[in-house]
This record gives structure tokens, C-alpha cells and sequence, in this order.
């Protein structure tokens, strides 16, 4: 349940909300920012297994910076991550709406109540406990993952039957440069 919760949030956010802002902003040198995120991330990752090889205790990057550089800079970092963490939950109603009105052709006067009713049934359902939460989590966390991997699919195949289509869309690969 846990392992569907993290990847929930990155494929909701991470993926389709900051994907469409690459694509608007970048155009196809998205890719490049996309292979360069996934380079980091994954070296990212390897630092924290290597953390969590070394020690042993609950607590992730809180534990991680107490450990190897004091209870100060623990506790920021602890602070900053659940700071953080809860400072973005507020992308979570915006890109609901956002994909809501685009999907019913609902318009823009009911945005307030859309996103109200989003938090108040994500509310109901924690309320009514972590197993009902995290179930809830699961099945939304696949109704955002069958689409991803459909679309991949989709594309690859685009990219195997229409190869000359697909290249053209990738020009111009910088419409406002790499800068």
C-alpha cells in the first residue's frame, strides 16, 4: 500500500501534470529534461540505499542528515520534507479540476465546488481508516497507472508504423531553446 501511495503521487503529479507543462513550456526537448530527471533520480536513489545500508533506524533523510551531520540539520531536514510534502498537496485539487473540466466540459464558475468535494471525500475516506484509505489509494493509483502504460504502448507502436510522422513532430526539438 505504501509502495502504490509514493507511486500515486509521482504519477499524478509527476508525470502527467508536469508533463503537460513540459510539453507546453519545452516542446519535444522535454525528452531531455526527462532523460536528465531520471539520471538523478536514480542517483538519488542510490544514495539513499547506501543510506539505508548504513543505518538501520526509521526515519529516511531525517534520520539520514542526523546521523551524519547532527540533530540541527536532522530536524531541518525532517521539517523541510514534511513542510514540503504538505505545501504540495495543494497541486493535487488544481490538477483535478484542471483534468475534470477538460474531460466533462464543465466550466470554470464550478472549480471551488469541484475541488471542495475532492477534499472533502479524500477526507471521508481517511476518516473511515487506513486500510479503507490505502485500498482507495490502490485502486486510484491503477485507474493512473493503465492510461500511463497504454499511451506508452500507443506510442511505441505510432513510433514503429509511423516513424516519419513521428520525427516530424519532433521539429522543431527546441522552439524556445535550450536555454
Amino acid at each position: 500500500d505504501f509502495t502504490l501511495l509514493v507511486i500515486g503521487a509521482i504519477v499524478g503529479d509527476g508525470i502527467y501534470v508536469v508533463g503537460a507543462l513540459g510539453a507546453q513550456a519545452l516542446g519535444p526537448a522535454q525528452l531531455i529534461a526527462w532523460v536528465v530527471a531520471g539520471v538523478l533520480a536514480a542517483l538519488i536513489g542510490l544514495a539513499f540505499v547506501q543510506c539505508a545500508a548504513i543505518d538501520h533506524e526509521v526515519g529516511g533523510s531525517y534520520s539520514y542528515a542526523r546521523i551524519a551531520f547532527g540533530p540541527l540539520t536532522g530536524f531541518i531536514a525532517g521539517w523541510v520534507l514534511y513542510i514540503g510534502e504538505w505545501t504540495a498537496l495543494s497541486a493535487f485539487p488544481i490538477a483535478f479540476f484542471n483534468y475534470f473540466s477538460a474531460f466533462s466540459g464543465v466550466s470554470d464558475s464550478f472549480e471551488t465546488p469541484v475541488k471542495v468535494a475532492l477534499i472533502v471525500g479524500a477526507t471521508l475516506v481517511n476518516l473511515a481508516g487506513v486500510k479503507q484509505g490505502a485500498r482507495t489509494n490502490d485502486v486510484l493509483t491503477a485507474a493512473k497507472l493503465v492510461p500511463l502504460f497504454l499511451l506508452i504502448v500507443l506510442a511505441i507502436a505510432f513510433v514503429a508504423l509511423h516513424f516519419g510522422s513521428a520525427r516530424a513532430n519532433l521539429d522543431p526539438f527546441t522552439p524556445v531553446g535550450l536555454g
